[in-house]
Formats: C-alpha cells, sequence, structure tokens
C-alpha cells in the first residue's frame, strides 16, 4: 500500500485528485498495473538466474528423461549447490492445444505431463521453465501463445512452472519493435494475472531501451549463440560478438533485470545440435569457455549451462562452479561490467561490487599472447588496491596502484579489486 500511495502522489496533486474522480480512477488502475509488474519480480530473482536450457544439447530431441536426468545431474556434480538451479525446457516439448484450446506436452516425450515432471524437478530442490512464442508457432513449427497469452499464462501457473522463455520466433513480422513490445506485454501482464507469477524471459532485441524493464527479468539481446569463438552467420553469434552485442548494453541492467546474450557454452566441445556452427568442430578451447564465464558473469548475465552436465569433465566443472566468478556475477549490486578501454587487441572492463570492492576484466581479442600494463588511476581508480587473480587463485602481496602481466590469446584475466580494511572508504571511481 505505501508503494501505491507514493505512486498516486507522484502522479497527481492531491487537490486536483479531489475534484476529478475520472482522473483518480485512472490513475489507481495505472498504479496498479505497475504495481503487478513488480509482484513478478518481488517473486523471483534479484539476482542474475542461474540454471540449464536444453536447446543447445537437445533442440527438438527433449524429453521427460532428459529432464529427469539433468536434475538429479546437478544435484550429483553440486552444481545445484554452486547456485545453478533452474531447468528450463526449450522449443520442442509442445503437443499442440486440447479441445478446451489448453496447452498439452507431447505424450510421446513427456508421458506423465508437465505437472508430474514440475513435481519432480522440485523435489530436488531445483525449478522448472519452459518455453513458449509470441507468435501462432514456434521455432519449431509447433504451437505458440500469440492469442491465448492469458490461457497459457494460467495453465504454466497450474503446472508449477517457475520461469518462461518467451521468443520471437515463427510467424512475426521481421523488424518491428512495437509489435515486439505489444507482444511481450501481453505475456508479461497476463504472468502478473495468475495465481502463481513466475519469472519471464523474452526476446528484446530491436533497441529495447524504453520498455524492457518493465515487463521481466531477462531479455535477450541476440541471435542465438553458436560454440564457436567468433561465427561467420549473420544470424549467429559466437562468444566474442555475444559478448560484444551485450557489453553495449550496460545501463539496461539492474536489479530484476538483465541483458542475456544466451546460454553458457562450456562444456559442449562441439556436441549437441546447436554445439557448433560453420565447418567448425570441437567446440571451444578450455580458455574461450573460461572466457565466456568471466563475461558473462562480469555483465551479470544469466547464467544457462547448455552441456550435458552427466558428461562434464573436471575442467569445465571448475570453471562453473568457481565461487568466486559465480560471486560476481551473482553481487547484490546488480551492476553490469562498463567497458572502459577499448582497443583492437584487448578491452578493460570493471564492475563495482556491493562491498566496494571492484571486479576488473581484462580480454585479450587477439590470437595471439599479449602483454599488458594497467595503470588502475587509467581507469578512474584512485590509490592502492589489494589485488586477487580470481582464476589463478593468487592475492598481491603488496599495495597496488597497477597490474602487469601477461594475458592468453582469448582470455580473460579478471581481477578482484579491494582497498585495505582502514582505508577502504576512500575507493572512488571518477
Amino acid at each position: 500500500m505505501l508503494l501505491l500511495k507514493e505512486l498516486l502522489m507522484s502522479t497527481m496533486n492531491i487537490k486536483s485528485m479531489r475534484k476529478n474522480k475520472k482522473g483518480l480512477l485512472l490513475c489507481i488502475i495505472s498504479a496498479c498495473l505497475l504495481q503487478g509488474h513488480i509482484a513478478i519480480s518481488q517473486k523471483t530473482s534479484k539476482t542474475p538466474i542461474m540454471g540449464w536450457m536444453s536447446w543447445n544439447l537437445c533442440r527438438e530431441n527433449v524429453n521427460e528423461k532428459i529432464i529427469k536426468d539433468i536434475a538429479d545431474a546437478l544435484v550429483a556434480t553440486g552444481l545445484k549447490k554452486a547456485g545453478y538451479t533452474l531447468i528450463s525446457i526449450d522449443d520442442g516439448w509442445v503437443g499442440g492445444r486440447d479441445m478446451q484450446n489448453n496447452l498439452i506436452a507431447n505424450p510421446e516425450k513427456f508421458p506423465n505431463g508437465m505437472k508430474a515432471l514440475a513435481e519432480y524437478v522440485h523435489s530436488k530442490g531445483l525449478k522448472l521453465g519452459i518455453y513458449s512464442s509470441a507468435s501462432q508457432t514456434t521455432c519449431l513449427d509447433l504451437t505458440g501463445s500469440y492469442g491465448f497469452e492469458q490461457q497459457d499464462a494460467n495453465r504454466f501457473a497450474d503446472w508449477g512452472i517457475d520461469y518462461l522463455k518467451y521468443d520471437w520466433c515463427g510467424n512475426v513480422p521481421e523488424n518491428n519493435p512495437e509489435e515486439l513490445r505489444i507482444r511481450n506485454e501481453a505475456m508479461s501482464k497476463a504472468i502478473a494475472n495468475t495465481k502463481a507469477p513466475f519469472a519471464f524471459a523474452f526476446w528484446g532485441g530491436f533497441s529495447p531501451e524504453y520498455w524492457v524493464r518493465s515487463l521481466g527479468n531477462n531479455w535477450r539481446i541476440a541471435y542465438d549463440i553458436r560454440d564457436v569463438w567468433k561465427s561467420y552467420h549473420p544470424q549467429r553469434k559466437g562468444i566474442l560478438q555475444a559478448y560484444e552485442a551485450c557489453i553495449q548494453l550496460d545501463k539496461l541492467a539492474g536489479p530484476y533485470g538483465f541483458n542475456d546474450p544466451d546460454m553458457l557454452v562450456v562444456g559442449l566441445y562441439g556436441t549437441g545440435k546447436a554445439g557448433s556452427a560453420e565447418g567448425h568442430t570441437g567446440g571451444c578451447t578450455d580458455i574461450e569457455y573460461q572466457t565466456q564465464m568471466s563475461l558473462w558473469c562480469l555483465m551479470a548475465s544469466p547464467l544457462f549451462l547448455s552441456a550435458d552436465i552427466a558428461k562434464l569433465n573436471q575442467t569445465s566443472l571448475n570453471i562453473l562452479k568457481n565461487k568466486e566468478m559465480i560471486s560476481i556475477n551473482q553481487d547484490t549490486l546488480c551492476r553490469q561490467a562498463r567497458r572502459i578501454i577499448e582497443t583492437n587487441m584487448y578491452d578493460v572492463l570493471i564492475k563495482p561490487l556491493a562491498d566496494g570492492d571492484y571486479a576488473l576484466g581484462l580480454l585479450n581479442k587477439s590470437d595471439d599472447i599479449i602483454d599488458v600494463s594497467l595503470p588502475f588511476n587509467s581507469i578512474g581508480l584512485i590509490g592502492d588496491f589489494m589485488v586477487k587473480d580470481v582464476w589463478r587463485q593468487r592475492n598481491s602481496t603488496s599495495h597496488l596502484k597497477s597490474w602487469k602481466g601477461e594475458v592468453m590469446a582469448h582470455e580473460t584475466v579478471v581481477l578482484r579489486l579491494s582497498k585495505p580494511v582502514n582505508r577502504k572508504k576512500q575507493s572512488t571511481v571518477r
């Protein structure tokens, strides 16, 4: 009620409200609609969502057994404990509509239905996500949600779904930002109107600066990622290209709402239906996988695994379970890193953290090893710092005013900079 009162007070003068009952009513309705959007965020994660998504590994072959196996593997590998708690079923699950136009799961792929699957996933301490499209059809030409937004949202809520990925695929008007906003807004409102609102993630391309944050928890900002460093397909992104699309949108990110450059490809090694692209075999290198984890954590992006969890090697598990990288991603200040330095060879990123520290990223975009010498005052950090190399687990032995070191090709060095305890409050960024 306090929030509603504040909204009313800021919208119109009290005296004019008394004279204009119609205006007062419209103001109350508008405030309640905004309250509905806020309620979605209050029931979901303030920080970026972490989990697993089926598309890169399974594509149209997703089924009940795979989802249950992933749930078991998230628990067994310790990834659930590390924070990866959502399993999201992508395109390929739907089996059409029944006589009442309710969505149904494909009975061959999901013989026990979605409600029973949600109960199984929940019994493991995990959450279940599902997929639909803002069109009559999905990317795989299956049934979408256009015109059935409220009915489908109610259906998902009844099943116990915790997250909806809403695509811009199928029969949609090309390059029409207004139609994109309208369709996403329709589903966002439908979710807010359910008995159990759940997280909403949607396609937010085409310059969404003026509307994305009011509608959902995260939004895709680029085309599908592939298990490559660079893609040569105009509608696919490699790690470097997805990063480039995301890093420019730092002002959009904040608590309960984040830019999504798509899934982590860590551990795919070229496997799965969408593992590689354009004749590139074998996937990425471990250094490139580590860089993707680094950049996604610095950019406060959702962390969705996409490899077969049970088959991840120890190197991949170490990358994905690095506690300090995850803490940077999940930092409660919820700031996306800002690019401070951009050259043809390397970028420097800085992300303020809630405890007054800074996460610093040095990305080597080139194909060669480079030596970097970085005075901290050149990026607006004044004074001396205690420095920790997050991946190498090395602490500085003295107070430093700069960092100098070697950065491997396609590597991202991540440093956590802290002020000495008795001087921590002196830290400033220009």
